[in-house]
């Protein structure tokens, strides 16, 4: 095999269209529609960068269940 050669794709890649989040943790409401391929979420500490990364991650988890409290709704707003 040669240094130029590169790994064969199997298929489609998996990827977010569209995004949508409400009453979650310090975010009210927010939708987003990345584009295709790589995109970066760039701000100030504490502008819920890291919730918006979360929240994808507990979409996609495959744990059955997640468990939240009153502090993961925006403004405790149960």
């Amino acid at each position: 095999m040669d240094g130029n050669s590169q790994a064969q794709s199997t298929g489609p890649v998996p990827s977010i269209r569209l995004l949508k989040i409400e009453r979650f943790r310090g975010i009210k409401s927010l939708e987003w529609r990345p584009y295709l391929g790589l995109n970066l979420i760039v701000g100030a500490g504490d502008t819920c960068k890291s919730t918006i990364l979360e929240a994808i991650a507990a979409l996609l988890s495959p744990a059955p269940s997640l468990n939240l409290s009153e502090f993961d709704y925006f403004a405790r707003d149960t």
